[in-house]
């Protein structure tokens, strides 16, 4: 009896083992440079939102990957940018989908999750490209998710592709060649809704 109150016992002071989980969200296989990165042009903002009832219960993000489709450029050889400045943003948004081309999620519900200099995206390592969160998101699965990509790169490059389900106005963007001020939050300014919603993958802990 002594054995089993201290087997008990032992098992209360051991800390639990939450394991991480893997939600994968769409299973496309066209590609294009529109979402998640708008590749075509060197600044842009890029906002997808993907829904609640692919979760199971709430949780916390601790990374998202996206599916690198790029091609080897058959005279450049391999195709990839260079963000100088790679910003991810996370939010909820009740619609499932962006009713309007101005219809932003407002920047004081986004939460900067992840910021990097230098980050390349792209390239021959085609497959699932992961970005690790620098803050993991609360994310309470009550409402639909909420992802934004707002780059600066060095140069842009159409033939950096990404998967994407093709899913009625659930990616709204803005981009611009010349404006860096194109990457920062669009406030009132009219942007391109877009059917493309990029491949994700995301690891997860629920609580």
């Amino acid at each position: 009896m002594k054995k089993l109150l201290s087997l008990l016992l032992l098992a209360f002071l051991v800390p639990m083992t939450v394991h991480a989980d893997e939600i994968i969200i769409g299973n496309g296989s066209r590609s294009g440079n529109v979402s998640p990165f708008n590749n075509s042009q060197r600044y842009s903002w890029n906002e997808q939102v993907y829904p609640a009832s692919s979760f199971s219960s709430a949780c916390v993000i601790n990374s998202i990957s996206f599916w690198n489709a790029t091609m080897p450029d058959p005279f450049m050889g391999t195709a990839s940018v260079t963000c100088n400045i790679l910003n991810i943003y996370m939010g909820v948004k009740e619609s499932a989908t962006y009713s309007s081309t101005s219809d932003w999620t407002p920047e004081s519900e986004l939460t900067l999750v992840y910021s990097h200099n230098n980050v390349v995206i792209g390239g021959d390592n085609t497959g699932w490209q992961e970005f690790v969160l620098d803050v993991p998101f609360n994310y309470t699965a009550e409402e639909n998710l909420v992802i934004v990509v707002a780059k600066k790169a060095q140069m842009s490059s159409s033939m950096v592709r990404f998967k994407y389900d093709q899913v009625s106005n659930t990616c709204l963007y803005r981009q611009n060649n010349s404006k860096q001020a194109y990457m920062n939050h669009p406030g009132t300014a009219t942007g391109t809704r877009s059917n493309n919603r990029a491949r994700l993958k995301l690891n997860v802990t629920p609580y």
